[in-house]
């Protein structure tokens, strides 16, 4: 018998997936629970990782209950919306935002170290963490978002970032 709580896994759907799912939800309503019919025909694999992403953020909980931060999220307007995400981004990743990781100094390779050791994760999902992380960092447009600009090329990640990745 494993006691050791489940570790939730940081976002990994595409940025865009997350803001269409969230202006779709602006366009409609917010339903009383998140699931994967609440997708419509959009692939299982687009509704589980944005459901993960919501559940890691803490925006919808285990049952997928929106809180009440999720909401807000949606019915905001695009420019309220980059403040919101500022503080779902420094809530949803303490150990990048007041630790001694600095996002004005560091590099890929850093980065991806703590991913791997923080999350432990591996592959693609490193990559996958970083492309999302970065992308809400753009989004919300805060003093932390110069950091990604200072990546090596030599990052994976980062040159798919370059690419449009964050588009």
């Amino acid at each position: 018998m494993n006691d050791k709580p489940k570790k939730l896994s940081p976002p990994y759907a595409t940025f865009p997936s997350f803001i269409n799912f969230l202006n779709k939800l602006r366009d409609s309503s917010v339903p009383g629970r998140i699931d994967p019919s609440v997708f419509g025909n959009a692939s299982g694999s687009i509704s589980y990782s944005v459901i993960a992403s919501l559940k890691y953020l803490k925006l919808i909980d285990d049952d997928g209950l929106p809180s009440s931060k999720f909401v807000e999220l949606v019915n905001a307007t695009d420019e309220d919306r980059k403040a919101l995400l500022r503080e779902v981004i420094e809530a949803g990743y303490p150990s990048l935002f007041g630790s001694n990781i600095n996002l004005g100094t560091i590099s890929a390779g850093q980065f991806d170290d703590h991913i791997r050791k923080e999350f432990e994760v591996q592959g693609s999902t490193v990559d996958k963490i970083a492309s999302f992380f970065t992308s809400r960092v753009e989004e919300a447009r805060g003093n932390f978002f110069q950091f990604a600009e200072k990546f090596s090329a030599a990052s994976t990640w980062f040159r798919g970032w370059q690419r449009g990745w964050r588009k």
